[in-house]
């Protein structure tokens, strides 16, 4: 059972990888109790364990590595964390236009100013001038 289980966590991982345009997952755990533990996040146990489908004590026997949840239960949590990955990704273009839109007012100058000087001074400090 436990090798059947880890060669599909592998493929799965191995899937969700290549989905994934940076490679693998930042700070993912590759094992099945640390698969859970990151999808579940900030969640409590009963209401993570409505999500997925199965009870509460068998998310504590998942995260404590004494329970192997179902090939079904692991595609969820990929999804999860998937989903929470692609909802962090923002990328630069959408923060310069936030910050932007943020900072148009003409009273605002100042702070467009001091934003627009200290990005130049990091870009100093990185390039070593």
């Amino acid at each position: 059972m436990t090798c059947i289980l880890s060669d599909f966590l592998e493929n799965a991982m191995s899937s969700a990888t290549k989905r994934r345009k940076g490679g693998a997952l930042p700070g993912s755990t590759f094992t099945v109790a640390g698969l859970i533990r990151r999808a579940r996040g900030n969640r409590r146990q009963e209401d993570f364990a409505e999500l997925i489908g199965v009870d509460q004590t068998l998310v504590s026997k998942y995260e404590k590595s004494r329970a192997n949840p179902p090939p079904q239960v692991i595609e969820k949590c990929w999804a999860m964390i998937e989903e929470t990955e692609r909802k962090r990704d923002v990328s630069v273009t959408e923060i310069a236009r936030r910050v932007q839109a943020e900072l148009a007012a003409p009273e605002l100058e100042p702070i467009r100013k001091a934003f627009a000087y200290l990005l130049d001074s990091v870009g100093r400090q990185r390039t070593g001038h």
